[in-house]
């Protein structure tokens, strides 16, 4: 699942060039989150940066629930109108590499992870940054009820300079790769694993 159509492009030329065209299906979708609160969320961010404040660590915004991070679970689409429209457990495994959410799509790793969740039967496997380990494992496991949810590899990515926002030529980011078990083994699906045909809604988000 990819929402690029190059990268789709790309994908189908590997897949035939190997032969697995009876094998793979390829789909064009983006995984979406609340605008609404979204943006709420964004506004909720700059307010949290504060001040200088009175010594370090002490200003406006630095303080318990200050992390942007707490906020994202009310952005979230927990529902099958995230975007993706396939079934609930209709595949056995998701691997996915979500944006890392900073900056305007702040979030959107964790609705990329929920959506993961929706569709595996058995596991998901997600690249995530370090810093937000503690923050998606408390997620998983007390608020979406995944306990057997663990990092099973520590690797760092060289991000090359591909935004406005970005400063340097390259930069290594910290990275885990997070299994989730979901234990949806036994979940009986009605039929394939094809497109659904949810209900629209105006929502946003990132990409998958």
């Amino acid at each position: 699942v990819d929402c690029d159509p190059d990268a789709l492009d790309v994908a189908q030329e590997n897949i035939e060039q190997v032969e697995l065209e009876d094998t793979i299906q390829l789909l064009q979708a983006q995984v979406r989150m609340k605008p609404r609160l979204l943006q709420e969320d964004q506004k909720a961010n700059k307010k949290n940066r504060g001040g200088r404040g009175r010594g370090r660590g002490r200003g406006p915004g630095r303080g318990r629930g200050s992390n942007p991070a707490s906020s994202t679970k009310h952005i979230l689409v927990m529902d099958n109108k995230d975007g993706i429209p396939l079934k609930n457990h209709c595949v056995d495994t998701v691997v996915t590499n979500p944006p890392f959410g900073t900056k305007d799509n702040a979030g959107i790793d964790l609705q990329f992870l929920r959506t993961a969740t929706r569709l595996a039967k058995r596991a998901v496997y997600s690249f995530h940054k370090r810093s937000t380990r503690s923050f998606l494992l408390k997620t998983i496991q007390e608020d979406w009820g995944f306990p057997d949810a663990k990092v099973v590899a520590e690797m760092s990515f060289d991000i090359p300079n591909m935004y406005k926002f970005h400063n340097q030529k390259s930069k290594d980011v910290e990275v885990d790769l997070i299994r989730v078990l979901v234990g949806n083994e036994e979940s009986s699906i009605e039929g394939e694993c094809n497109p659904d045909n949810t209900d629209e809604e105006e929502i946003t988000g990132g990409y998958i």
